[in-house]
């Protein structure tokens, strides 16, 4: 892997010698992107490849991997309760960034957190590019999937009918959430 200063404003694409695509390794191919999403991969001259591009001369590319299913939290030793009430906070934070930074560095260029706030408050830190990180698609705490004799719970609101458990979700959804994972009583499953 080699580290690129590049103005990511100007260049539209990367050519190099050779791009796997998962399907197969193309000679002379081409990742082209708008927006920093990627919107077209393969060979230089069967593609629409901008002016604006950057040559890789004797590198392979790969387009970016997904994980759609990861946690961002900072935690260490499995033992949530205890490492919660002995670890600060800002060290979570802390651990959450180099996390960021070893899946960035590992290939993925996006990511799906599935339960925690740390995404949420960093995925401005990683927009702004304060922070290495790949994009952040961010749910927020999951809501619990309570017995049949629990509530539904909510941060500090609980509630014991589904249409109390459906106010909550519009409360949720102005807390920057992009998707959130929502539980059922067992009872009506």
């Amino acid at each position: 892997m080699i580290n690129l200063e590049v103005d990511y404003l100007t260049i539209r694409a990367f050519c190099a010698d050779q791009l796997f695509t998962w399907h197969e390794l193309v000679h002379n191919g081409c990742i082209v992107y708008k927006d920093n999403r990627i919107v077209d991969v393969g060979k230089k001259g069967s593609i629409d490849v901008p002016v604006d591009l950057f040559e890789l001369k004797g590198y392979t590319l790969l387009p970016g991997l997904i994980d759609a299913h990861i946690h961002i939290t900072g935690f260490r030793s499995g033992d949530y309760i205890k490492e919660s009430l002995l670890v600060p906070y800002s060290t979570f934070v802390a651990r959450a960034i180099k996390d960021l930074e070893s899946v960035l560095m590992a290939g993925y260029t996006t990511i799906v957190d599935a339960g925690s706030t740390i995404s949420l408050e960093l995925k401005k830190s990683a927009e702004e590019g304060v922070i290495k990180s790949p994009r952040i698609v961010a749910s927020g705490y999951p809501f619990p999937r309570p017995s049949a004799t629990e509530t539904y719970t909510f941060y500090h609101r609980n509630t014991s009918t589904q249409g109390q458990a459906s106010y909550a979700c519009p409360y949720r959804a102005s807390s920057a959430t992009e998707q959130m994972n929502l539980g059922k009583p067992p009872d009506t499953l």
